[in-house]
């Protein structure tokens, strides 16, 4: 790929002094290499390197100088560094005197005697950078997120509790539940990787569906806008199990057995749905108090931090970089290998051996150290560490830290049925023991606690025009005679998604008639699957139908109430919120052949928001070869509008940086920047950056229209100093970014001047491209652009008719016609009409076209 040298896009200020003296203040500072205080008419974009053209009352031409900014500004204007320019610099393409002009009326003096007015209104975040030399540090410090709202408006940070490597933890208040939750915000580093990005969205929907007493639940999640990761859980006044061992040292058998016992429920409840924990340890076990039945406080362990942030993370030891702790990670963790329950197994029995012994299986002074004993050296026996360890419970720790998996315990079912043997005297337990996760799929969905209450997501709650208002029975009244015929969803046994699929609109049908909370719960269960199912087989339809049932009775019974029909139908709806499940939807707007299967499929990815617009990129990634997509992904993310752009964001953050990007990256990038919505996003703004330098003329038309959308007038130095580039493509798209800004002002003029006669070598798009934005002259520039235009378009006396004309060339001459009607009006008719008389066709008659005859 090819790039501009850096000095073609150095950012320029411009200074309008009214001091005629004022260079030489600036080439003694220039000499010295002290602060100078200088008015700009733009602030300066970063503290990087720009050039600085100042202009006075007397001086015919601007001189430049090498400019750093050192700060905000203040009364007197920005404080600057400034150096000469380098001798080798080429001031030929900057700015070149412009001679005298003829004019129709009487010529008007450039007004010179005032000072340019310097911006005093910006951003901290560009404050900030322009007070700091390098990269800013990406940790904000303890309290910057302190008081900052999330998921509009619901979830308020109060304090910090606690930070980690994957993120911090804040105490919150939620406005909605009115109770304390914890909140977890990412890392700034995961939000800008776009596949870790879909997969924690994917990985934070499966846990916020987990429901067990000894999980802790995900009571929310999501992405901001600025792209900030973050889920809020249950929040949990208890001690963690590392502070107990801290204290403790050594446990008892049965207490070691009644903690453990609890963390094997919560699980296999997990292993249940398909997710491994990854992160097994005992800062991730939470004691807090419960209440049995008869009302008796009771000790209640949950299992935290479900590896949510987790699998994002380079998980290949030679790189540094592991996911998980090392000290509980087991050996085909420690590989970097498809992990499954065993894995957790592994972790479980290190904690184990903890509990057991007061100190750790593995120890080094490296990670690498620990990583390879977990792998290839035997752990020292529990027993020879603590002679009082129970030979039974030896017995199961040393099974569950067998190097190779099928050698443990098989679940977490079966490790917690060993364990359970070793409690000889139940009535003396510390901790109540809880069923196992098998035993609690009860029949009716059980009523949390406020604590715990699940409330359905706002796009849930919403009356959104995607439901269809006539769909209370999907399928209509072919479904309604298949319903008395299909099986009781409250007696059936589950039916696999394969099997149920066939089945799914009867089978909703049947639903949508059931009154019992209980028995519409258990039917519901059965659908996620077979809505998986539907997915994969690309029934759009079939989906579509489900979603506005579940919706219309969420709706019509309220979904507030836990354990109502409305709260079971709205639980569903959350699996259409999966950006796995949402890449099949999204495979069928790009490809399905019937008309109504794309709109429904457009509808559900839109009401999914972020989860919707992971799906899409999902599939137009998968579909790039395929022709005739680009259109389509356009316009349906930018129907998102601002819920697209943490997608958007992360995706261009990793284009950005791919080496030697071949055609379709391009496609993908242009397509991403044209998405970018008015969002005024300034750090993103650094990575649009990147792509003015490709020299891809769709890419750098489009990251300038970005730019434009997130920096404002902070972008007019890199445009301006586009529009110097040696690059016709960059040329064109700055100039364009300053008419989108209307930037038009009296300093451009000359520079587009110098393109329009060609004192500067310019492609005939560049020209055409000055000459539409002429029009957009600001109205201090609209006199100096009106006389050029005339001169340019007056021919001389002796001039001839070319005939051979260029189209190129007579797009440029019916270019420049237009502006100057625009600015000038009628008076110069008169110009265009001698002009088409010295013209060949066509045209001559494109001229006159304009003047309405």
């Amino acid at each position: 790929m090819l790039t501009l040298p850096p000095d073609d896009l150095l950012p320029v200020l411009v200074a309008d002094l009214a001091d005629d003296d004022a260079r030489e203040v600036l080439d003694a500072a220039a000499f010295t290499g002290s602060t100078v205080w200088v008015p700009l008419e733009t602030a300066p974009v970063s503290a990087a390197e720009h050039m600085l053209e100042v202009h006075t009352p007397s001086a015919s031409e601007p001189f430049y100088y090498v400019a750093v900014a050192l700060g905000p500004p203040t009364e007197d204007g920005f404080p600057l560094r400034l150096s000469p320019m380098d001798e080798d610099v080429d001031t030929s393409t900057l700015v070149p005197p412009a001679p005298k002009v003829p004019t129709i009326d009487e010529p008007v003096p450039a007004v010179r005697g005032k000072r340019a007015q310097t911006n005093m209104n910006l951003s901290e975040s560009h404050k900030k950078e322009l007070s700091h030399v390098g990269p800013l540090p990406t940790d904000d410090g303890q309290d910057s997120k302190i008081g900052r709202a999330l998921a509009g408006g619901k979830l308020l940070l109060e304090h910090i509790i606690g930070r980690g490597g994957v993120g911090a933890v804040y105490k919150a208040r939620h406005r909605e539940l009115m109770m304390p939750v914890a909140v977890k915000v990412l890392h700034e580093s995961f939000q800008n990787d776009i596949d870790f990005c879909r997969r924690f969205y994917a990985e934070a929907l499966a846990a916020s569906r987990l429901d067990h007493p000894n999980v802790t639940r995900v009571l929310d999640f999501g992405q901001e806008p600025d792209g900030s990761l973050y889920f809020a859980m249950e929040f949990l006044d208890g001690p963690e199990l590392r502070a107990l061992m801290d204290k403790e040292k050594v446990f008892p058998t049965q207490r070691i057995a009644s903690i453990m016992m609890q963390v094997c429920a919560g699980l296999s409840h997990a292993h249940a749905r398909g997710i491994v924990h990854r992160d097994v340890k005992p800062e991730n076990l939470v004691l807090v108090k419960g209440s049995d039945d008869d009302g008796n406080e009771i000790e209640v362990v949950k299992v935290c931090d479900f590896g949510i942030a987790l699998h994002g993370a380079s998980d290949s030891p030679a790189t540094g970089h592991v996911a998980g702790t090392p000290e509980y990670m087991s050996p085909e963790q420690c590989r970097a290998d498809e992990l499954d329950a065993r894995s957790d197994i592994y972790a479980v029995g290190v904690i184990l051996y903890e509990m057991a012994t007061g100190q750790l299986p593995f120890q080094a002074e490296h990670v690498v150290g620990i990583l390879n004993k977990h792998q290839f050296s035997p752990h020292p026996a529990p027993s020879k560490i603590n002679p009082d360890v129970s030979p039974a419970l030896e017995k199961i720790i040393n099974k569950a830290l067998e190097k190779e998996a099928p050698d443990r315990q098989q679940s977490m079912r079966e490790l917690r049925a060993e364990l359970r043997e070793l409690l000889t005297a139940p009535t003396t337990q510390s901790v109540r023991e809880l069923p196992a996760a098998e035993e609690l799929e009860l029949a009716t969905p059980r009523r949390a606690s406020p604590a715990v209450a699940e409330t359905p997501s706002p796009r849930q709650q919403d009356n959104s025009d995607w439901i269809d208002r006539s769909a209370g029975y999907p399928g209509g009244a072919a479904a309604r005679e298949q319903a008395p015929n299909t099986p009781n969803p409250a007696s059936t046994s589950a039916d696999s998604g394969d099997q149920l699929a066939p089945r799914t609109l009867a089978w909703t049908a049947r639903l949508v008639k059931t009154t019992d909370p209980t028995a519409f719960a258990q039917g519901v269960q059965h659908l996620e699957g077979a809505l998986r199912t539907l997915s994969q087989r690309g029934d759009v339809e079939s989906l579509w139908s489900v979603a506005s049932t579940m919706h219309n009775i969420a709706q019509t019974d309220g979904s507030g109430a836990v354990g109502s029909r409305g709260w079971s139908a709205a639980k569903l709806l959350r699996v259409l919120d999966d950006p796995t499940l949402l890449t099949q939807v999204a495979e069928q707007y790009f490809v399905a052949p019937k008309a109504d299967v794309r709109e429904k499929a457009r509808r559900l990815l839109v009401h999914a928001g972020v989860g919707g617009a992971y799906g899409l990129y999902g599939a137009r990634v998968k579909l790039a070869r395929h022709a005739n997509i680009r259109q389509p992904f356009v316009t349906l993310l930018k129907d998102f509008g601002p819920k697209a752009w943490p997608v958007v964001r992360a995706s261009l953050e990793k284009i950005a940086v791919t080496p030697d990007p071949n055609p379709m990256t391009f496609d993908l990038a242009e397509d991403l920047l044209l998405c970018v919505p008015l969002v005024g996003d300034e750090t993103a703004g650094h990575t649009v950056l990147k792509f003015l330098r490709w020299t891809h003329s769709g890419v750098c038309r489009a990251a300038t229209a970005a730019i434009v959308k997130l920096w404002s007038d902070r972008a007019k130095p890199v445009l301006v100093a586009m529009v110097q580039s040696k690059d016709d493509v960059v040329r064109v798209a700055g100039i364009a970014g300053l008419r989108q800004l209307g930037a038009i002002d009296e300093h451009l003029v000359p520079r587009l001047h110098a393109i329009l006669t060609r004192r500067v070598p310019a492609g005939e798009e560049v020209r055409g491209a000055a000459a539409v934005a002429l029009a957009h002259a600001s109205p201090a520039a609209r006199k100096p652009a009106t006389d050029l235009l005339a001169e340019l378009l007056t021919p001389s006396r002796d001039e001839i008719p070319d005939l051979a004309p260029s189209s190129k060339q007579d797009a440029v001459v019916l270019a420049m016609a237009k502006s100057l009607l625009t600015l000038g009006g009628k008076p110069y008719q008169g110009v265009i009409a001698k002009r088409a008389e010295k013209s060949a066709e066509p045209l001559r008659a494109q001229l006159r076209g304009l003047l309405g005859s």
